[in-house]
């Protein structure tokens, strides 16, 4: 089509037929603009032909087409042929593979900016440019080297190798670009966080020593300060001790005193009542003395001689007043006292108590004895007189009442001295007491500071000691940490000197490696990149762990969390995954990367879609526009619309991210993610999509292979031990991941810690806290040891099966190499395990572990090569079955039991030829045996094998006997001693198997078939009869019923002459199952077919479609189909599909691999092909319990030999026919319908 027309638009410059009606119209309409704008004036613009070479002659001159064509793709020639104009008529442009130098050139731009030698040691290069020139030699020849392992998977043949492009380089170096920076940036951080950390830690044992003196100081000042609370202690209690005394003593005196006081009360009491008696006449006296007027006293002192009673009363005065001393005074000395001013005054302050017993006894005898001396005689005589008379007698009343209580007096006045005597000693007490205290108090004070300082002596002490305490058992626990950092640190130079070599590796491990299978990963490539680092002098790590390099433990954890399979390859290529630059394409048999994916980036909403999706651009364009993760199917047709993306064709457009999906521009989220995947590892994409995309191959292995099948075996057999190996699997990975961020947790809270650790309470508990969980999680990891040897010993038991499984899926795979038909599934492969498992089918499933778990092992791996040898033949050419056998025999001769009975280079022998040299009397002798130079040559290798040495002896003992057995008419007859055996004796038995087979094959190849099902049975029956080899009947409705589902069609490979359709009618009736049946080749086929399946995924209805061989191109849309069909899993349970084909070699490889494959032809031999037509379903018309009459049976019979002697004898065309005629079962099936109706 396109080509087509580009072609003849290149030869002629027109597309004929292109321009029609209303488009040839418009064009002429535009012509004549062209014309008249180019102001020429040679074109007549009202002749269309003549405007039509006008166009015609501007397209020549001015289109220009850049072609790209895939020299590599199948189809190159044809367009070589079909479309000459694109190679004579263009400018070629052929771009091979870059040379050496343009790939040194581009290496070098890309590594000039990185500083390369400074973590070279500075001793294998001595110039920066020295060490890129060895960088850049190095990823040059690394890239040689994947172009040379490629080159050894193409030559394989169809299905191996892929296309190593310049793209792979580019993503080589920016990966290593990328890597170099990011592991040196780690490898300093590492250090710095070493250096910081360790320092810390000297720092800290520094501080530990010094706070260990000081609490040796502060130890000295806490016994000083305890001896000095101490003796204020004992002072306190001998000061309390006298305080008390003294307190005791000042009771005592207090109640003398009180007592002393109620006594002075008594007798001040008494006293004073006695006073108080004579007190009112005093004060009445007292009183009277106010009534005294001077003029009273003029009166007075007017008489030169005063009456007697006035003089005695005035004498009476002044005795009182003068105390009674001396003479009575004289009148006018009595006159001048009157005179003063004070006279009367003085009297009225005079104090009684002043009275002297003189003036009392003088008064009392001169005056008051006098009966005259009365008031009323005085106050008559003066009225001055009266008073004083008055206050005259009163005083001497008072004088002689204090006379009286005089001794009452003195006992008080005594009482009151003993009183104050007391009083005072009782304060003197009081004070002693007072100060002692408050010198108590004081000292209390003291012994209460000097307890302070002690405790805080000691608390600082308790805290320093802690602190000493802590450090010492953090130093101590870290110690094998610090060893460990102290070794890294100390490697410092020798990490960063490997960082370049690393970073090689690792980036074309992540560049290159993924299209490659575990072999060529692990045998080829790495060990050649290893030795061009060597030659380049570039240091590297020779033991470096690509996984552990370039994952971290919690990430590997996480993908086993996400049903990543734990081998080495799986988790390589999860590491792929996570670094790729190219949108990764992964190749994906088993689906089990699919299901990693879709649980991994479940978070992400990761969605799935396929090119044959109606939906599908709308579904890329959500993902572009919102950065989702994209996975696409079956990307075995490509759709274009995805190249930009996979070119990163994007463009900024103010400040969008844009890119072009077919004819609009969306924006593009910096964190959407395309995954493309096929399950077909055979299909081999166009060079340009390899360049753009990173090859993944998920392709299983035989290490992941074999755990699979330890898992699945223990699960049935053993779920016990089963659950306990996932979940210490599980605590295993989580342990280690724990302990790994624990370490890194625990040097980054030291190196981070600001300031002194030991002042940090909050990091030390958190350095605590780690070091513990770390320590928990070690004695965690400790304790595990006898669940692990528990695992390891059931395991081990159960491990020659899973090895046995392993070998034995890989061999299947290898069988592509005898026919391309023979394609085996993993779930195809799983089934077999499973069945062998299952109870009643073809093991003894868990019932079966009360046996001996020897003996059951034993019987599963006998089990498991029977079952694979009767499904596997089923597949197979009658030619290849011996072939499988005797591959089982030897995969079974490589399990733990048998292992040794055989010498290896035995059954090698049997796979190559050679020449060898031996004695002079042997080499002789074979000479006798055979006259056949390549027989000879063959016996002499043979009897050179190290283990069959000795026969070299029986030859020359006993020729004869070898002579015959070698040119014997008989096939293994007679045998010579050296190849027969007990039949006891099953090892010995196998070897002598294995000889006879050996022998046949240099001497009677002829006989070598009878020989190798002779040594298959020893190797799998034993003494007995043969069982193994004898196949049974294949049951298509068991395994229409069992095998089969909705989703695995029965794909019958039917050799010439052969028709399956037979089986597929007699079925259906016999189980009234409708059948749609559509036969293929025709245009109308496809949609018969379509709609046959259609209709029989909705009904349950069974599909049978006839000569699909005729339609191989459209088988592989029937798979994706079923495909996708089980991924809705909205298919009737019911529904089967049946596939006939004849066997042809362009069927796909992906629907034979789904399918269930039966292969049709017709038996060897007359007996095996005529007992197989006789009994063969549908050969009867009628009732198939009906029962022909004898000659009607005869005619049956009859028919039946000569059909199975005509396709007895087309077997061995030319010899039996002349020409290979089209006879088929079809012949057979209508003959014996006539002889029935």
């Amino acid at each position: 089509g396109f080509l087509e027309y580009m072609n003849t638009l290149l030869a002629s410059g027109e597309v004929p037929g292109l321009f029609e009606g209303e488009e040839h119209v418009q064009l002429m309409y535009q012509c004549r603009e062209g014309v008249s704008n180019s102001g020429s004036t040679m074109v007549n613009t009202s002749d269309e032909n003549e405007l039509y070479k006008w166009f015609v002659g501007q397209v020549q001159k001015n289109l220009h087409i850049v072609f790209t064509m895939n020299p590599q793709s199948p189809e190159f020639y044809n367009r070589t042929a079909t479309s000459p104009a694109l190679f004579n008529r263009c400018t070629i442009d052929w771009f091979g593979e870059w040379d050496d130098a343009a790939l040194q050139q581009v290496a070098t731009e890309y590594t000039s900016l990185l500083d390369l030698l400074g973590h070279q040691t500075g001793v294998a290069f001595n110039s920066v440019e020295e060490c890129q020139e060895a960088v850049v030699k190095g990823m040059v020849q690394f890239h040689s080297t994947v172009q040379r392992a490629n080159g050894r998977l193409w030559h394989k043949g169809p299905g191996h190798g892929t296309f190593i492009t310049p793209r792979h380089y580019l993503d080589f170096i920016c990966q290593f670009r990328s890597l170099f920076q990011e592991k040196r940036e780690e490898v300093q951080d590492q250090q710095r966080h070493l250096h910081v950390g360790l320092q810390k830690l000297r720092d800290t044992e520094e501080e530990v020593a010094t706070m260990k003196q000081s609490l040796t100081v502060q130890g000295q000042h806490l016994h000083q300060k305890e001896r000095q609370a101490k003796e204020k202690l004992d002072q306190m209690v001998i000061d309390r001790q006298e305080a008390e005394r003294q307190s005791a003593k000042a009771k005592v005196l207090a109640e003398e005193l009180t007592l002393t006081s109620a006594s002075i009360e008594r007798r001040k009491k008494q006293a004073h009542d006695e006073l108080a008696a004579a007190e009112p006449a005093l004060r009445e006296a007292e009183a009277a003395l106010s009534t005294i007027r001077s003029n009273h006293l003029q009166e007075i002192r007017s008489y030169a001689t005063p009456p007697a009673t006035i003089k005695k009363v005035l004498s009476a005065v002044m005795v009182l007043l003068t105390g009674g001393e001396g003479e009575s005074p004289g009148w006018d000395a009595i006159k001048a006292q009157t005179r003063r001013d004070d006279f009367i005054p003085s009297i009225q302050a005079f104090e009684s108590s002043s009275i002297t017993e003189v003036a009392r006894h003088r008064l009392l005898a001169e005056y008051l004895s006098d009966p005259g001396f009365t008031f009323e005689v005085a106050n008559k005589a003066s009225k001055a007189c009266g008073p004083l008379q008055k206050w005259v007698v009163a005083q001497v009343e008072y004088a002689d009442i204090l006379h009286r209580i005089q001794p009452l007096r003195e006992e008080l006045y005594n009482l009151e001295e003993a009183y104050s005597r007391s009083r005072n000693q009782s304060d003197m007490v009081h004070q002693e007491q007072l100060y002692l205290e408050q010198r108590i108090a004081q000292m209390k004070g003291e012994y209460a500071k000097l307890i302070s300082e002690s405790e805080a002596l000691k608390l600082e002490m308790e805290a320093t000691n802690l602190k000493v305490t802590r450090s010492t058992q953090l130093l101590l626990s870290l110690s094998h940490e610090r060893q460990r950092w102290e070794f890294e640190s100390s490697n410092f130079e020798a990490q960063m000197a490997t960082v370049v070599g690393d970073c090689l590796l690792s980036a074309a491990f992540v560049a290159y490696i993924g299209s490659f299978d575990e072999y060529f990963r692990t045998e080829v490539l790495m060990p050649s990149w290893m030795d061009t680092l060597d030659a380049l002098r570039l240091t590297f790590n020779r033991q470096l762990s690509i996984t552990e390099y370039l994952s971290r433990p919690d990430e590997r954890l996480q993908w086993a969390t996400s049903q990543l399979p734990t081998d080495d390859l799986c988790i390589q290529n999860a590491i792929i995954l996570q670094r790729f630059r190219r949108y990764p394409l992964i190749i994906d048999p088993s689906g089990q990367a699919i299901t990693f994916l879709m649980r991994q980036y479940a978070d992400r909403h990761i969605s799935k879609t396929s090119f044959l999706d109606p939906t599908f651009l709308k579904t890329l364009e959500s993902a572009v526009r919102f950065g989702t993760m994209l996975l696409v199917q079956d990307v075995e047709s490509i759709d274009p619309v995805v190249n930009p993306l996979l070119n990163r064709e994007v463009r900024r457009t103010g400040g969008r991210l844009l890119i072009r999906l077919r004819d609009q521009d969306i924006d593009i989220s910096p964190r959407f993610t395309l995954f493309l995947t096929t399950r077909d590892p055979t299909f081999r994409f166009a060079p340009d999509l390899c360049g753009r995309v990173t090859l993944i191959n998920f392709t299983v292995t035989p290490s992941s292979l074999q755990s699979q099948c330890l898992h699945r075996t223990l699960a049935v057999d053993r779920p016990d031990i089963d659950a306990k190996r996932s979940d210490l699997m599980k605590l295993q990975g989580e342990f280690k991941m724990r302990l790994r961020i624990l370490e890194q947790a625990l040097l980054k809270a030291i190196s981070d810690a600001q300031g002194r650790l030991l002042e940090n309470n909050e990091l030390l508990r958190t350095l605590e806290t780690l070091k513990r969980e770390a320590h928990d999680i070690t004695q965690k990891m400790e304790t595990t040891e006898e669940v692990m040897q528990e695992i390891a010993a059931v395991s081990n038991l159960y491990a020659p099966l899973a090895a046995a499984c392993s070998r034995i899926y890989f061999m299947l795979e290898q069988l592509t190499e005898l026919h391309h038909i023979y394609r085996f599934s993993l779930p195809f492969f799983f089934g077999i395990v499973s069945t062998i498992l299952t109870p009643g089918l073809g093991g003894a499933g868990p019932s079966g572990i009360a046996q001996d778990p020897t003996e059951r092992v034993s019987r599963l791996i006998h089990g498991l090569f029977t079952l694979v040898y009767q499904r596997v033949s089923r597949s197979l050419l009658q030619e290849d079955h011996l072939t499988l056998a005797l591959r089982l025999s030897q995969i079974r001769l490589s399990v733990a039991d048998m292992v040794g009975w055989v010498a290896d280079e035995e059954l090698q022998f049997l796979l190559r030829t050679g020449q060898g040299s031996g004695s002079a009397a042997v080499l002789t002798y074979i000479a006798r045996l055979s006259p056949s130079p390549a027989v000879q040559a063959l016996l002499q290798e043979l009897l050179l094998l190290p283990s069959l040495q000795s026969l070299q002896k029986d030859v020359l003992q006993h020729p004869d006997l070898w002579q015959r057995f070698v040119q014997g008419q008989k096939p293994l007859e007679p045998l010579p001693a050296h190849l027969t055996a007990d039949p006891a004796d099953r090892p010995a038995t196998v070897r002598a198997a294995l000889r006879r087979l050996l022998f046949m094959k240099v001497c009677q190849p002829e006989a070598l078939a009878v020989a190798a099902q002779e040594f298959v049975a020893a190797v799998f029956d034993g003494p007995g009869p043969s069982g193994f080899l004898d196949l049974p009947t294949p049951d298509l409705a068991a395994l229409t019923a069992g095998e089969a589902d909705p989703y695995t069609p029965i794909m019958m490979c039917a050799a010439q002459g052969v028709d399956p359709s037979s089986h597929v009618d007699a079925l259906t009736k016999a189980q009234g199952v409708a059948l749609l049946r559509v036969a293929m080749g025709s245009p109308e086929g496809f949609e018969a077919a379509e709609q046959a399946l259609h209709k029989g995924v909705q009904t349950g209805q069974w599909v049978l479609l006839q000569n699909v061989h005729l339609a191989v191109d459209w088988l592989g849309h029937l798979e994706k189909r079923l495909h996708s069909l089980q991924l809705e899993a909205k298919t009737h349970h019911a529904f089967r599909l049946f596939v006939m084909a004849e066997i042809h070699p362009k069927l796909p490889g992906s629907l034979l691999t789904r399918a269930l494959v039966m292969v049709f032809e017709q038996p060897p031999g007359i007996k095996s092909s005529l007992i197989r037509n006789y009994t063969a379903p549908g050969r009867r018309v009628g009732a198939p319990n009906s029962v022909r009459p004898a000659e009607q049976e005869r005619l049956c019979l009859l028919a039946t030999w000569l059909h199975t002697w005509v396709m007895e004898r087309m077997l061995y065309t030319p010899m039996g026919w002349s020409k290979a005629y089209e006879i088929t079962e079809a012949d057979l099936k209508w003959a014996l319908q006539v002889i029935d109706t």
